[in-house]
């Protein structure tokens, strides 16, 4: 009896030993394929059951991505042995969309010419983008260039750098407080902080409610602008600036911002006529707008 009972014991270690090397094999055959493309820099396999998850890094985010390593996913279909496999892709550390496709699917695209990209269609592309990557690229598309993002319950607080010209600063300024408030619509403020020269930092925050009062016209543009909260502050240091493209924003608060070293600054009043000339731009423009759509709803 003692006997039959270590028998059945060792041979249940033997199978569960066989099983983990077997999947330690997969796993190494299937990183290997991953890493043969050229847009990857790491790839992180996983076998859960009948589901193959292979977590993707890469620095090359662009549409074409997925059509560039279709020809390693066709691979590793045909390489494993499992259900579905489950695709995450990051950028650095930052995780930006999944999904998954039955294997069967994947090995039917061998007959697929490789310049047809119908197969795509055919994904449900899942977000996992951190909120503060959300903010960071949607801020992306206008003439800035966005060095960290902070959400908590009550602000967006975003620090970033200005590349167009004066003229179309309020039509912008505009446009990001409303891309920011439809991304994070449960803050009740939000703060951008603009960089000057000599890494001066100039900080313009408006009320959520009063931004909301403008849209509706419950509230003049010359009074939405004189509620805008503006200021000095001292500037960040470089080392403590992360972008958005390597990791998820780091938290960019007052309290951090004070602590460190202020560098040299333009004149007050310098940046006193710089607000004053935003402002009037911002009501001018809200102005215009609001006549241009009271107008537009009583032709209709």
């Amino acid at each position: 009896m003692k006997y039959c009972v270590f028998t059945i014991a060792l041979s249940g270690i033997l199978l569960l030993a066989g099983t983990a090397v077997a999947e330690e094999e997969t796993v190494k055959k299937a990183t290997r394929i991953m890493e043969s493309s050229p847009y990857i820099t790491k790839a992180t396999i996983a076998i859960d059951g009948p589901e193959l998850t292979v977590k993707l890094r890469t620095t090359f985010i662009e549409s074409r991505l997925l059509h560039g390593i279709r020809s390693q996913l066709v691979e590793l279909a045909d390489a494993v042995d499992v259900a579905r496999i489950r695709l995450e892709l990051y950028e650095g550390r930052v995780p930006l969309f999944r999904f998954s496709l039955d294997r069967e699917e994947l090995l039917k695209l061998r007959d697929v010419p490789q310049n047809q990209m119908d197969w795509l269609d055919r994904i449900r592309m899942e977000d996992i983008r951190p909120i503060e990557r959300v903010v960071a690229d949607d801020l992306q598309v206008f003439t800035a260039s966005v060095h960290s993002v902070k959400v908590t319950e009550d602000e967006t607080m975003v620090l970033l750098a200005y590349r167009g010209d004066r003229a179309s600063l309020a039509e912008t300024f505009v446009a990001m407080i409303l891309t920011v408030v439809e991304d994070t619509p449960w803050v009740k403020e939000v703060t951008l902080i603009f960089t000057g020269q000599n890494d001066t930092r100039q900080r313009l925050s408006v009320s959520v409610e009063n931004f909301l009062a403008l849209l509706k016209e419950e509230k003049s543009p010359v009074a939405f602008f004189e509620s805008i909260a503006h200021g000095e502050v001292p500037a960040i240091a470089r080392n403590e600036v992360i972008a958005p493209s390597d990791a998820p924003a780091t938290p960019t608060s007052e309290k951090d911002i004070d602590a460190v070293t202020p560098q040299p600054e333009p004149s007050a009043s310098a940046n006193i006529v710089l607000f004053v000339v935003i402002g009037i731009a911002v009501a001018v423009l809200l102005g215009v707008f609001l006549f241009v759509r009271k107008r537009r709803k009583k032709d209709v």
